[in-house]
C-alpha cells in the first residue's frame, strides 16, 4: 500500500514538473516569437557616403530607413581616430519613413582616417536598435597623396596605395589615391602627383618631351620609383636621365646570390636584375633592396625587381605587403627634401598652438589652490606644539581641548572666506573665436571648458554654429579618460564630457558660416631681416579696437598695444611690447605676463597668431587683432569669457 502511494505521489509530481517545464519552453518560445517580432519591427537599413566640403570640417550624409514600426531615438556616428568623441543626433522614425542628414565632424577632431566609422541606432533607454560599420569611410573627404601608376600591368599595382593606410608626407598623415597612367596622360598629370611609379612598362615609347618633363619634375620635388626584374632593359630603355644600366638579369634572387634573410621580402619568388650605376649616384638600402638618391628636390628610388610581381607574391611567411610599401616610399621619401618643406614649421606651430589652447583659462578667472593648502598645513602644525607651548606660557594648558575646537571651526571659516572665489555653480567657459580677413570661410571658435563635479554636463552653442567636436589639447597628451559628446536636435548642436574627475578639463572646436565681423584688416608694411623690424602703416578697417596686435614676418613675432577702430597707424608709433621667434612666443611673452587679466588674452592672441601661420608661407606677412568681450560662443548657463582674433595674410 505504501509503495503505490508513493508511486501515485511520484506520478502527480512528475506531472507537476512536466507542466512547469512545458509552461517554461512555451514562454521561452514566445519570447523567442516577440524578440524577432521586435527585431522586424524595428529594422532598418542604414547608408553613409561623404559630401564634398571645405577645409574645416568633413560632412558625412547619413540616410536611415525605417522598415519597421515608428521610433524614437538618437543615431550615433564614432570614428575611430576621432578622439573618442560620439556624435549624436536625435531623431524621429515614423514607419517606413527614410531621412537624410548630415553629421559634421571637424578636420581637427580627427587624427587619422583610415579606421571604422560606425553608425549606431540607440532608442530613447539607450539600447541598441541597430548597427552598421563604414570602414574608411572617412577617407573620401580628406586631402590624399596622390600616385601615378605607369604599367601594363596596372591591376597588380593596386597594392600601392598601402591597403588604404596613411602616409606621413609634409607634416601630415594622409591616404594615397592612385592615378592610372598612359602614355597620353602622363606629361599633362606630372604637376598632381607626389609619388610616380613605372614598373612593366617600356619606356622606349615614351617621346623625348615627356621623359625630359619627367625628369624636371623630379628635379622641382618629384619622387620617382622604378621597378625592373627580367623586363629591365624595356624599363629603362627612356629613362636615361636616370644613369643606370641593367647588366644581366636573374630568373630569382636567389640566382643572383641574394638572400631573402638579407630583406624584408622573399627573393626566392622575384626576378632581380644586376643594375650598374654609371654615374655612382645612388646608394643601398636594407629594407626592400632599392637603390635610392636625391635630385634636387625630389628622389629616386629604382627596385632590382617588378613591383608587379611583388604585388603577387605570397606574403603568409613574410613581412605585411602594407609595411613593405611604407617602407619603400619612406627609402625614397628620406631623400626628397620636398617631403619636408613644410613639416617642421608646421609641427612647431601645432605644438605652439594646442599648448596655448590648454593655457587659455590660467589668467586671473583659473582656479588656484595653492593658498588653501597653506591654510590647511599652518593649521595642522599650529594645533600641534604651537599652541600647546602657547597655553603653557600663559599657564592655560587646561584649555588645550577647549582651543582645539575652537580654532578648527576659526579654520573653517577661513577655508570657507578664502575659497569663495573657488565656487563653481555653473560651468567655465573659455572661447576664441577665429576669423581669417584674407582666405574667408569659416569662423572658428576654440573653447576650453569644464565643471566643478564629475558627473556628465553639456553646454548648448549659440545657434550660429553648424559643428563642433574635440580639439587636442596639447601635442604629447590628451585626456583620453574623459567621454566625449556632440548632440544634434533640430538645428542646435550641444557638446560635453562624462568627466572621471571634478574639474576635468575639455577641449573643443566649433565652426561657423556666418562671418565673424565686417570690415577689413590692411596694411603696406614691409619687412626687411636686415633692420629687425618691420616699417609702414597699418589701417583697422573695423568697428572694434583691438587691445593687442601682433605682426608675423620671417618667424619673427611683434606684438603692439592698441589699435582703435577705423584708424591707420604708424607701425613704429605703436607701442611694442614683445619681440622675438615665433617659437618662443608661448613662454616669452604669455608666460612671462604681470597682468594675470592680459595673460589670457595673450594667448588667444597666440591662438590667432598660430592660425594664421598655418595658413601662410614663410614670404608673407601676418597681421592679427585680438578683442576682448566679444560674443558668446555658447548659449546656456555657464560662466564664459570670450575673445575675437581677426587676422589677414599678405
Amino acid at each position: 500500500m505504501r509503495s503505490v502511494t508513493g508511486i501515485k505521489i511520484k506520478g502527480a509530481l512528475w506531472q507537476w514538473v512536466s507542466g512547469i517545464i512545458g509552461l517554461l519552453l512555451c514562454a521561452i518560445c514566445l519570447g523567442s516569437a516577440g524578440m524577432t517580432a521586435h527585431a522586424e519591427e524595428q529594422s532598418f537599413e542604414i547608408d553613409a557616403r561623404m559630401l564634398p566640403s571645405d577645409k574645416d570640417s568633413l560632412d558625412v550624409l547619413l540616410t536611415i530607413e525605417n522598415l519597421g514600426t515608428d521610433w524614437e531615438g538618437k543615431v550615433r556616428l564614432t570614428a575611430e581616430g576621432s578622439y573618442s568623441c560620439v556624435y549624436d543626433t536625435i531623431l524621429s522614425l515614423p514607419q517606413g519613413s527614410t531621412k537624410q542628414f548630415v553629421v559634421r565632424i571637424p578636420r581637427e577632431s580627427v587624427e587619422s582616417t583610415d579606421g571604422v566609422v560606425e553608425v549606431s541606432l540607440l532608442n530613447q533607454k539607450s539600447d541598441l536598435a541597430a548597427k552598421k560599420e563604414f570602414r574608411r569611410l572617412l577617407q573620401g573627404g580628406v586631402t590624399s597623396v596622390s600616385m601615378g601608376i605607369l604599367s601594363d600591368a596596372y591591376a597588380a599595382l593596386t597594392y600601392m596605395d598601402m591597403g588604404g593606410n596613411e602616409y606621413y608626407y609634409n607634416g601630415g598623415n594622409y591616404p594615397i589615391k592612385l592615378v592610372e597612367l598612359n602614355r597620353d596622360n602622363l606629361t599633362e598629370m606630372l604637376d598632381s602627383l607626389t609619388f610616380l611609379v613605372i614598373d612593366g612598362y617600356d619606356t622606349g615609347v615614351l617621346p623625348d618631351t615627356a621623359t625630359a618633363r619627367m625628369e624636371e619634375w623630379v628635379e622641382n620635388g618629384g619622387m620617382l620609383i622604378v621597378g625592373t626584374g627580367s623586363d629591365a632593359e624595356n624599363v629603362l630603355r627612356g629613362l636615361e636621365f636616370l644613369e643606370l644600366e641593367c647588366d644581366k638579369t636573374f630568373d630569382t634572387g636567389a640566382e643572383a646570390n641574394k638572400f631573402s634573410s638579407n630583406y624584408h621580402i622573399d627573393v626566392s619568388q622575384l626576378s632581380w636584375a644586376e643594375l650598374i650605376d654609371a654615374g655612382d649616384l645612388y646608394e643601398d638600402t636594407y629594407m626592400c633592396a632599392m637603390l635610392v638618391c636625391s635630385r634636387g628636390s625630389g628622389a629616386v628610388g629604382v627596385l632590382p625587381y617588378a613591383l608587379s610581381e611583388l604585388g603577387r607574391m605570397d606574403w603568409s611567411e613574410s613581412s605585411s605587403q602594407e609595411y613593405v610599401v611604407q617602407s619603400m616610399l619612406d627609402e625614397v621619401g628620406e631623400q626628397a627634401s620636398s617631403r619636408y618643406v613644410m613639416s617642421g614649421n608646421n609641427s612647431n606651430t601645432k605644438y605652439s598652438f594646442r599648448r596655448l589652447i590648454r593655457f587659455l583659462g590660467n589668467g586671473s578667472e583659473r582656479l588656484n589652490f595653492g593658498a588653501l593648502r597653506i591654510i590647511v598645513i599652518l593649521y595642522v602644525i599650529f594645533v600641534g606644539p604651537i599652541l600647546y607651548l602657547i597655553l603653557r606660557l600663559v599657564k592655560k594648558r587646561d584649555l588645550y581641548w577647549v582651543a582645539v575646537p575652537v580654532s578648527a571651526v576659526a579654520v573653517i571659516f577661513l577655508v570657507w572666506f578664502a575659497g569663495r572665489g573657488f565656487e563653481v555653480v555653473d560651468a567655465r567657459v573659455y572661447s576664441v573665436t577665429i576669423q581669417d580677413f584674407s582666405g574667408g570661410g569659416r569662423a572658428k571658435t576654440y573653447l576650453h571648458c569644464y565643471d566643478s563635479g564629475n558627473k556628465v554636463w553639456s553646454l548648448r552653442l549659440a545657434d550660429r554654429y553648424e559643428y563642433a567636436g574635440p580639439v587636442q589639447n596639447s601635442y604629447y597628451s590628451y585626456d583620453d579618460d574623459a567621454d566625449r559628446f556632440v548632440t544634434k536636435e533640430g538645428e542646435r548642436l550641444s557638446f560635453g564630457i562624462k568627466p572621471s574627475t571634478n574639474f576635468q578639463d575639455c577641449y573643443f572646436t566649433a565652426g561657423s558660416s556666418a562671418r565673424a565681423v565686417n570690415g577689413s584688416l590692411s596694411s603696406d608694411i614691409s619687412y626687411i631681416a636686415s633692420s629687425g623690424v618691420p616699417l609702414g602703416s597699418i589701417t583697422n578697417g573695423t568697428d572694434l579696437d583691438f587691445a593687442y596686435l601682433a605682426l608675423v614676418a620671417d618667424n619673427n613675432v611683434f606684438v603692439y598695444k592698441n589699435l582703435p577702430a577705423g584708424e591707420t597707424c604708424e607701425i613704429s608709433s605703436l607701442k611694442m611690447i614683445y619681440d622675438d621667434r615665433l617659437d618662443s612666443y608661448m613662454y616669452g611673452c604669455v608666460s612671462n605676463t604681470d597682468n594675470r587679466e592680459d595673460m589670457d588674452m595673450l594667448t588667444a592672441l597666440g591662438i590667432g597668431i598660430m592660425s594664421a601661420c598655418g595658413q601662410g608661407n614663410e614670404d608673407s606677412v601676418a597681421i592679427i587683432g585680438v578683442v576682448e568681450n566679444w560674443d558668446k560662443a555658447v548659449d546656456d548657463t555657464c560662466k564664459e569669457v570670450s575673445y575675437g582674433c581677426l587676422y589677414t595674410i599678405q
